[in-house]
Order: structure tokens, then sequence, then C-alpha cells
């Protein structure tokens, strides 16, 4: 990122930078739905089995 003209936008500058630095996954990103589906899978079985156990059932609903 290229460090801003005026100075006083460079404290948000830094900030930024050490936010974008860290390991992160975007948000919004296309595959996010994707992603949230592969690390809640063994969840998902699991909640459904419970609730089939109550007679009821589960459903998780994932914005993109």
């Amino acid at each position: 990122m290229p460090r801003p003209a005026d100075a006083r936008l460079l404290d948000a500058h830094v900030r930024t930078g050490e936010r974008l630095a860290a390991p992160h996954l975007p948000q919004d990103a296309p595959t996010s739905a994707a992603l949230a589906n592969l690390a809640a899978f063994s969840l998902d079985r699991r909640l459904a089995g419970l609730a089939e156990s109550f007679g009821a059932q589960y459903t998780r609903y994932v914005t993109t």
C-alpha cells in the first residue's frame, strides 16, 4: 500500500497495514459460504442428529 501524502492519514494507514498483515480470511469473498460449509460440516451433522432425536430439524443459513 502506498504511503498517503496527507500526514493526517498516516495513523490509519499504519493500522490498516497491521490488520492486513495478520492472517485472515477476507469477508464476503466468493469462497466464504463454501469455506463456512466445509468448516462446519461435522458440526452440522452432529447438530442435525441431535435435532432429529428431539423431533426437530436443524438448518444453518450462510450468506454470500
